[in-house]
């Protein structure tokens, strides 16, 4: 794929669970999330990784304009949205 062009290693998990334990048994550089990721929110995801004090780098990419989930992600010092 894409990634792989521009990572070493490309993990690509289906749902916050697989996420977390990739990212608490491995070292993360950069995250690639939606803001949906099946019934769960990619934002609580990504704000359980700031609360950890995580430095990894997170992207938000994501079909949803709704204001709501931009305003929510301002404060989680995303790289990009």
């Amino acid at each position: 794929g894409i990634f792989e062009m521009f990572f070493q290693v490309v993990r690509i998990c289906n749902n916050v669970s697989s996420a977390r334990n990739v990212l608490y048994s491995s070292c993360v550089d950069v995250i690639f999330s939606d803001i949906c990721l099946g019934s769960e929110n990619g934002l609580d995801f990504i704000e359980e990784i700031r609360e950890a004090n995580f430095d990894t780098l997170v992207v938000i990419i994501s079909g949803h304009r709704y204001e709501d989930f931009l305003f929510r992600a301002i404060p989680l010092q995303l790289t990009s949205y």
